[in-house]
C-alpha cells in the first residue's frame, strides 16, 4: 500500500493512503476513517482476542482497512462471506493484502462502513447455511 499521498478531499499531506483517503488524526474530512484506537476485545472475549487487539497498531490497523477496501475494489459487491474467501486467496500471493484472520476482515470491513467508505447495496443474498446475507459495495 502506498502512503504520502495528499486526500482527495482534504489534501493533507502526513499520513494517506490513496486508497483510503485522508488518515491524519486532527482532520476533519468526511473520508477520514476514525480510529481513536487501534483495536479493542470485549470484557467477555477471550485472552487471545485481548493479545490480538494488544498486537495491533493504528498503523497495521490502517494498512489492514486499506486493503480490504482494496479488495472491495477490486472485485465488486459481495458479501461478508465471499470478502472472505477472496481476501484469504489474494493474501497468499500478493504482498498488498497484508494476513488477517476472517474475524479481522469482517472488522475492518465494518471499520469501512462507519467510516462511509463502504456501504449496504440493499441487496441480500442466501448463503449455503441459509441465512441471508448483505452484500457491502466499495462507494464510489
Amino acid at each position: 500500500m502506498a502512503a504520502g499521498f495528499p486526500c482527495a478531499n482534504c489534501q493533507h499531506e502526513d499520513t494517506h493512503s490513496e486508497l483510503v483517503g485522508c488518515l491524519a488524526q486532527d482532520c476533519d474530512c468526511e473520508r477520514y476513517v476514525r480510529l481513536d484506537h487501534a483495536a479493542h476485545a470485549r470484557r467477555s472475549d477471550p485472552s487471545t482476542s485481548h493479545q490480538a487487539a494488544a498486537s495491533l497498531t493504528v498503523d497495521t490497523l490502517r494498512a489492514s482497512q486499506a486493503a480490504v477496501l482494496a479488495a472491495l475494489r477490486a472485485t465488486g459487491p459481495m458479501t461478508d462471506v465471499a470478502l472472505v474467501d477472496w481476501y484469504v486467496e489474494a493474501a497468499k500471493g500478493d504482498p498488498d493484502y497484508p494476513r488477517q484472520s476472517q474475524s479481522g476482515i469482517r472488522s475492518r470491513r465494518a471499520e469501512l462502513v462507519a467510516g462511509g467508505l463502504v456501504e449496504d447495496t440493499g441487496q441480500r443474498v442466501r448463503l449455503d447455511s441459509g441465512r441471508q446475507a448483505i452484500v457491502w459495495r466499495a462507494k464510489a
